[in-house]
């Protein structure tokens, strides 16, 4: 009986296996987030935005004066940057932490589902730096998220 059990485990989580890439599920989950932060070190800026199904913001701090802009993405957009974080390979980046770092600003990226049971980080600030062996992927990848907000409709707060 417990073979069998076991039998049955396995070709379970086989099956599972296929239906990953790069620790992601195949298709865009519906409750997928993204959430992206760059942060200016010792100047005075900040720039986030956060990416859901329903409503997308992003928020950009410059020497004080926030700007703000709301939008939405499409449902094929959302797979296109679901895709491009698989081809980049997010989930398989991989940085380090250590040490004293004084003023360092840079990015950081988290993606999540599940109700966010399921989070993927990837830090490049601080203290944290991305291995250089990602930084074609990692480049690649902010590149493409900090294209997504529409510059022509910043709305102040």
């Amino acid at each position: 009986m417990k073979q069998y059990l076991a039998l049955i485990l396995m070709l379970t989580f086989c099956s599972w296996l296929p239906a990953q890439q790069n620790g992601l599920p195949a298709t865009r989950p519906a409750d997928f987030t993204l959430s992206f932060h760059f942060d200016g070190g010792m100047s005075y800026r900040f720039e986030e935005i956060t990416i859901t199904k329903d409503s997308c913001i992003s928020k950009v701090n410059e020497q004080g004066k926030l700007l703000v802009c709301r939008f939405k993405l499409s449902a094929s957009a959302l797979d296109s940057l679901y895709t491009m974080l698989q081809q980049n390979q997010f989930t398989q980046i991989e940085y380090r932490s250590g040490g004293q770092v004084y003023d360092r600003g840079g990015e950081k990226i988290t993606i999540g589902w599940n109700n966010n049971q399921q989070r993927y980080t990837v830090n490049d600030s601080q203290n944290s730096f991305v291995q250089k062996a990602w930084f074609i992927q990692w480049n690649a990848i902010i590149d493409y998220i900090t294209r997504l907000a529409p510059n022509n409709k910043i709305i102040f707060d």
